[in-house]
């Protein structure tokens, strides 16, 4: 799977789950991959495809600066892969989600426990 294949991937699995979601041109995306919508909460998505290391803090950064920049409720990355202390510091300092793609089913129950 191509790193782009995999941005549809994802889009198509929250599309399956009730959310309108579409992945952005592939360059000038601002750090968002994907931009998803559903109950007037805005979602934006960096998907991370990776077979050999951990997703960092450069992805944490890019969907952290899309969030703003589309004036998104919520910032996620996507990955196949874990993530690295510093991803997860950073994250959780910015309150940007970083999760695996098989969590994309649950997206709106993470939205909700987030908010509690």
């Amino acid at each position: 799977m191509s790193p782009i294949q995999y941005e549809q991937y994802c889009a198509k699995i929250l599309n399956h789950t009730g959310w309108r979601a579409r992945t952005t041109v592939a360059s000038g995306d601002q750090g968002a991959d994907v931009f998803a919508e559903k109950n007037g909460i805005i979602v934006v998505i960096q998907c991370k495809l990776y077979y050999s290391a951990n997703v960092g803090n450069k992805a944490v950064q890019e969907v952290y600066a899309a969030k703003g920049f589309y004036n998104a409720h919520k910032a996620f990355v996507v990955s196949n892969a874990s993530y690295t202390n510093s991803a997860c510091q950073l994250a959780s300092k910015l309150g940007v989600f970083l999760i695996h793609h098989d969590d994309l089913n649950r997206l709106d129950s993470l939205l909700v426990s987030s908010a509690s």
